[in-house]
């Protein structure tokens, strides 16, 4: 809570303003500021005082509101992000003092933020917070719930980091100036690790085929891959296929009769289709 005091000597009457600025517990856009102000002494015999609110200096464009003279405090619900000046003045039978010295202030906004999804063990884009406060007021920000490897940045106003473990994350972001706290809350869902094997597609043969080439080409959703094999599996008497190993995505062409002297003409059979193994890896 920060006091904003402004005082002001008169003839006329005495006006010792003090402002403390109290919050509700309703969420940001429903937020209730309170003026609170000394009394004049009884001698002023005032009847009621006026409080002016404005978004520029004593234009009262917000309210000029009068309350009796028992009373000493004005509520309003002021919009974040937007610069308020607010003075006092008290009335009598005499006329009207002149307004007291203005208080500024600003209570901070922040945009809701979508909801948010992302891969455990992969790095999020940056999510910039959408925050301003005209006053200048040192701000801190600060959350519940972000999912681990995670966190926030009250320099860069931006949460980054990367989500280590799969699950739907409820995320409260709060912002504080000193005199109000606002707050947007919003949901991550963070998926697991994409274990999705890639898959491949083999040219057929027919029975008693010769070959002198076989080609694989091998696709897959995005899960890496560290190694994958292909061997025949015709007769006893066939020769196998040497391991292939490439980086994902590429595309395998194994011309038999060129790798490593190893291959020669290879029958295939009907009965048996080829055999595909892979190693699947993060």
């Amino acid at each position: 809570m920060r006091d904003l005091r402004a005082r002001s000597l008169k003839k006329a009457c005495f006006i010792a303003a003090l402002f403390s600025m109290m919050l509700s517990a309703a969420p940001a856009f429903a937020q209730t500021v309170t003026a609170m102000w000394d009394p004049s002494p009884s001698t002023d015999q005032v009847t009621s005082y006026q409080v002016c609110v404005g978004t520029s200096s004593l234009s009262c464009n917000v309210a000029l509101a009068s309350v009796g003279a028992s009373t000493t405090a004005y509520t309003f619900a002021p919009t974040g992000g937007v610069r308020y000046y607010l003075a006092i003045r008290a009335n009598n039978a005499a006329g009207s003092s002149p307004f007291s010295s203005e208080v500024s202030f600003s209570i901070p906004s922040l945009a809701q933020p979508a909801n948010q999804s992302g891969t455990a063990g992969v790095a999020i884009s940056p999510l910039t917070l959408s925050i301003t406060d005209p006053d200048g007021s040192p701000l801190t920000i600060t959350h519940t719930g972000l999912p681990l490897g995670l966190s926030i940045n009250s320099s860069t106003r931006q949460i980054t980091g990367t989500p280590t473990s799969p699950g739907t994350f409820n995320v409260t972001v709060f912002v504080n100036d000193g005199l109000a706290t606002v707050q947007r809350s919003f949901t991550w869902a963070v998926a697991g690790p994409d274990l999705a094997a890639p898959f491949i597609t083999i040219s057929s043969h027919t029975a008693d085929q010769t070959v002198t080439t076989s080609s694989v080409t091998i696709s897959d959703s995005g899960a890496p891959f560290r190694s994958m094999y292909v061997e025949t599996m015709c007769s006893p008497s066939s020769t196998h296929f040497p391991d292939l190993r490439r980086s994902r995505d590429d595309a395998i062409s194994a011309a038999a009769s060129r790798r490593r002297g190893l291959l020669r003409e290879v029958t295939c059979c009907t009965r048996r289709r080829p055999r595909v193994g892979f190693a699947a890896g993060r």
